[in-house]
């Protein structure tokens, strides 16, 4: 929750007017519970949503994870309905597996450091050859980025506003 990544995320969309909610999995930080591997964590997904549905009144909501959050995020967009846009940064191909998905769960961001460790280019490069026949899926590659966007975070701040189409400071003026 308290990541560089999550939080560029969270700046981004807050800074655009969009509510967000930002929240450990259990057993992370000062969470309840403990590390369940994927479908205990994929109920805090459902749980988050649920959460947000509740005080937004609005079913459709947007969906952001990174690495195992995003994993974990698409298994349960994959599953239910109402995601409007999921936004998925360093994702963990080397690391997961991403069979469950036969298509994007909504319009699909994709953000990767050039050299994200956990999932090479060309790895992430097949899974959106493998779902952009089923949908919109966006691959937005920030160079000379580790999986962490090491240094590379005004960059990382700047392809998820081109990504998702939000105007910089100086466009918005």
């Amino acid at each position: 929750m308290h990541s560089k990544v999550v939080h560029a995320v969270y700046r981004v969309l807050d800074g655009a007017g969009h509510p967000t909610l930002r929240f450990n999995f259990r057993g992370v930080g000062g969470s309840a519970g403990a590390y369940s591997g994927w479908n205990g964590e994929v109920g805090d997904v459902a749980a988050a949503a649920a959460y947000v549905r509740g005080r937004t009144g609005h079913n459709g909501i947007w969906v952001a994870g990174f690495s195992f959050g995003a994993w974990i995020g698409l298994q349960w967009a994959a599953l239910n309905p109402g995601t409007e846009r999921f936004i998925a940064l360093g994702l963990a191909v080397g690391e997961h597996a991403f069979d469950f998905l036969e298509r994007p769960p909504a319009p699909l961001l994709i953000v990767q450091g050039e050299r994200d460790r956990y999932g090479s280019i060309p790895d992430v490069e097949a899974l959106v050859k493998r779902l952009a026949p089923a949908g919109d899926v966006r691959l937005a590659v920030v160079a000379g980025a580790d999986h962490f966007f090491t240094g590379r975070l005004r960059e990382l701040h700047r392809a998820l506003r081109e990504g998702l189409g939000i105007p910089t400071e100086t466009e918005a003026s």
